[in-house]
């Protein structure tokens, strides 16, 4: 059985976003919306491009109730919103690789969205982007008391990996 791993994501960027950032966040934005006429001549250089990463926001979902979408939008001079859910077949490293490579363009405003795959439902991962890093706050809460661990995504070995803090 696959698994599946949903992102639910809103937040307001940085407004000195480099072009080359905007161009993917188009780029995904168009995917979503089924464009195919939309490329990407180049992807920045970061581990989350290495290989498959743009077919993970095609909107398609059969794990969980509901519509994938993504809404890349400028609000005002210099003021852009992300705001997507997808969900990812065995797709737990992408969405972190995701995270760790849009963490330093994010502004950071607090809790900005959550993960959670189909097969522990009991386990949610908060995320929040503090110092040009994603985090995970991990709610367990198949405990009487719900259990949080702080987690910060990272890449070891050419894996993506969780340094647990708390």
């Amino acid at each position: 059985m696959s698994v599946g791993d949903e992102l639910v994501l809103a937040v307001e960027l940085k407004p000195d976003l480099p072009q080359d950032v905007m161009n993917v966040l188009f780029h995904i934005n168009n995917l979503s919306l089924g464009d195919p006429n939309y490329r990407l001549e180049t992807v920045p250089k970061h581990a989350f491009f290495e290989k498959f990463w743009d077919h993970y926001f095609n909107g398609w979902n059969a794990y969980f109730n509901g519509t994938s979408f993504i809404s890349f939008r400028k609000k005002d001079v210099n003021e852009y919103h992300l705001t997507l859910r997808i969900v990812v077949r065995n797709g737990s490293s992408y969405i972190a690789g995701f995270l760790h490579w849009l963490a330093p363009y994010v502004v950071p405003d607090g809790f900005a969205g959550y993960t959670r795959t189909d097969v522990a439902e009991d386990i949610i991962c908060h995320i929040h982007f503090s110092d040009n890093h994603a985090y995970y706050h991990e709610l367990d809460l198949r405990k009487e008391i719900p259990k949080k661990t702080i987690i910060k995504l990272t890449r070891e070995d050419g894996r993506w990996s969780i340094d647990k803090y708390k």
